[in-house]
């Protein structure tokens, strides 16, 4: 169980939510937002500062498409200058990464990675993406309505950004 349960971003009702690979998510259920901020550990920073940058520009972009905004957790923002603090009030922010994070609406929902699923409109929603010059939905989580259709997707980038040791 990650250190970070039970942390919150100082001055904000943000709270832990979860965890990815590259982020850590902290939600204000009142407000219906969550803030993604990007971590020091687990991958060299270089490589996480990478997949930021790809994650912001997909999300920035896809937020102002026609065909994507609902899709995705629009409207969003960066977020810079945080300070998070543990569950005993220990200042944490050493463990994310200087002015990375990102805030979008809350999407609520039980989220599948969108290879392991069988949608009726997956193929269009990856050729929206792909003609917005999104490109990397590989990786992408979504969530589907009663008919199977995907109605929303979190975690895509511009690009995959491979790791490099």
């Amino acid at each position: 169980m990650s250190t970070r349960v039970g942390s919150r971003i100082l001055n904000t009702d943000f709270i832990y939510f979860n965890e990815g690979a590259y982020g850590t998510v902290f939600v204000d259920n009142a407000a219906r937002r969550v803030t993604k901020l990007y971590r020091r550990d687990g991958n060299p920073e270089d490589h996480s500062r990478q997949v930021f940058a790809s994650e912001w520009e997909a999300l920035a972009k896809a937020s102002e498409n026609d065909a994507l905004h609902l899709l995705v957790m629009a409207p969003v923002a960066r977020v810079s200058n945080y300070e998070v603090v543990d569950a005993e009030g220990k200042n944490i922010t050493a463990d994310f990464l200087d002015d990375a994070g990102l805030e979008g609406a809350l999407i609520e929902g039980a989220f599948r990675k969108i290879g392991s699923v069988d949608a009726p409109n997956k193929d269009e929603i990856r050729a929206a993406f792909q003609a917005a010059g999104i490109w990397h939905i590989n990786d992408a989580s979504v969530i589907q309505d009663v008919e199977g259709n995907i109605t929303k997707v979190i975690d895509f980038g511009m690009r995959d950004i491979e790791l490099e040791w």
